[in-house]
């Protein structure tokens, strides 16, 4: 999958699932998403979540530890351990505040453990940090030495399967044949677009 056109695919609002056994917590942490301009599911216990999960691909997941079926520490470790949900951040909510419960939340998976109380407004602030994580790398070969700013999970959605897909953008010296990439994590190919600003950095 390769695109040269000058406008990458429409951004779409990213999409949350929020897995509590609580109704009205779950109602509370949707309509504040959708508020911020999220689209946000519900799922009321552990096995619905699962499912929902893997039918359609999701932003992030908020999760509960105690839920009905499958608990939230088996959730994460059957999210994190299917390729089509591996790279799905979840953020764990949980009452359980000692240092050995926050641990065992993380091994399970979680990306980010809250401890309730947890106000919306933390919530989204931990859902944006995980959409908008950076990092810098370096690539073998002809390209050793150039820096690229990779953004694991862009705005940008798959035409192909509908994923977010992971931004790549050159920050070198180089002003000849700069690009932004977008590839798809679910392995449908890369799509690129050159760069609408040579002074861009």
């Amino acid at each position: 999958m390769t695109n040269t056109g000058l406008r990458p695919p429409g951004a779409t609002p990213p999409t949350a699932l929020i897995v509590d056994r609580d109704a009205d917590t779950r109602r509370m942490y949707a309509a504040y998403l959708e508020f911020a301009s999220w689209v946000a599911e519900e799922a009321a216990d552990g096995g619905a979540a699962l499912t929902m999960a893997f039918k359609r691909h999701h932003d992030a997941i908020v999760t509960a530890s105690r839920l009905g079926y499958i608990s939230g520490h088996d959730l994460c470790r059957m999210l994190k351990h299917d390729r089509a949900t591996a790279t799905t951040p979840i953020v764990f909510v949980t009452g359980e505040a000692f240092k050995s419960d926050v641990l065992r939340a993380r091994q399970a998976g979680a990306d980010v453990v809250l401890v309730k109380p947890c106000l919306p407004e933390r919530l989204l602030l931990e859902l944006n940090r995980q959409l908008a994580k950076e990092t810098t790398i370096s690539l073998p070969g002809r390209t050793s030495g150039r820096r690229l700013t990779m953004t694991w999970r862009s705005p940008v959605r798959c035409p192909a399967c509908g994923r977010t897909l992971i931004h790549l953008r050159w920050v070198d010296a180089d002003d000849d044949g700069l690009f932004d990439y977008y590839i798809c994590r679910g392995g449908c190919g890369t799509l690129r677009y050159p760069r609408p600003c040579r002074d861009e950095r």
